[in-house]
């Protein structure tokens, strides 16, 4: 499947999510940024085809959403599984988090996403077919 990384006509937006992060997004990713967790490079904002990610890690194919209460709804309930559907069919994985996790349980997210890191490389390809 051929997908874009980072589509220039989203360029503004991305800047725009970039400048306005939520405070869960902001404590997050100073928890993160500059190889603070284990080495691992984290992008903000990342775009994947017509779809931005709050947070990738190129090297492992991870995308880290930080969900506020708009994603209780049951239309975005329905359209994050459609994108994370989508990101998923690229060869990504997303983990989630809500805001009150991150906001709260800081130390707990990211025991959880070295978890899910963890996983992720001693797991085996998927067999197709």
């Amino acid at each position: 499947m051929t997908w874009l990384n980072n589509i220039g006509s989203m360029v503004d937006l991305r800047k725009q999510l970039r400048a306005n992060m939520s405070q869960a997004e902001v404590k997050f990713w100073q928890a993160v940024k500059g190889k603070q967790l284990d080495g691992i490079k984290f992008r903000r904002q990342h775009g994947i085809d017509r779809y931005i990610v709050d947070f990738y890690a190129a090297k492992f194919k991870i995308a880290v959403e930080i969900d506020g209460d708009y994603h209780l709804t049951p239309k975005a309930q329905l359209y994050d599984r459609e994108r994370d559907a989508f990101i998923k069919s690229c060869g990504i994985k997303v983990i989630r988090f809500t805001n009150d996790e991150v906001l709260f349980y800081l130390p707990t997210v990211l025991h959880r996403l070295r978890s899910f890191i963890g996983h992720t490389l001693i797991s085996p390809p998927a067999k197709e077919g």
